[in-house]
């Protein structure tokens, strides 16, 4: 591996291709330590979340503890652009979300309830 692969690898995030880790997959997050995969709706069995709780453990296993946090993303902004549509928060588009308050301050805390109700719905799927 090279200066410029490391590099590389170390700031750009990639995406797996099914509900579980290939052989390759699990082989070039070993080797090159990406900085982090982002999880899109082939990545996750709505009907069964313990999938996605399982994929997570098999991603974080393979990350070097001398490596920055791996980041396991998920492209969930709610509305339409949904991976998760069961038993996850979905206040639906954000920017709708915040147009539709009445003052700064209620939209901005009611955006930040959200993200809370997000987060924690997300340390739920591990």
């Amino acid at each position: 591996m090279n200066n410029y692969t490391q590099l590389a690898a170390n700031i750009v995030s990639g995406s797996l291709t099914g509900l579980s880790l290939s052989g390759e997959e699990s082989h070039f997050i070993k080797k090159y330590q990406p900085i982090g995969l982002t999880l899109f709706a082939r990545n996750i069995d709505t009907e069964n979340l313990d999938q996605v709780k399982n994929l997570n453990q098999s991603i974080q296993s393979l990350a070097k503890s001398s490596h920055s946090p791996f980041l396991v993303k998920i492209d969930q902004e709610g509305g339409r652009v949904r991976r998760v549509k069961k038993n996850f928060p979905d206040a639906g588009p954000a920017f709708g979300a915040l147009r539709s308050k009445g003052g700064k301050g209620d939209a901005f805390a009611s955006m930040e309830q959200y993200g809370y109700e997000v987060g924690k719905a997300l340390v739920e799927l591990g």
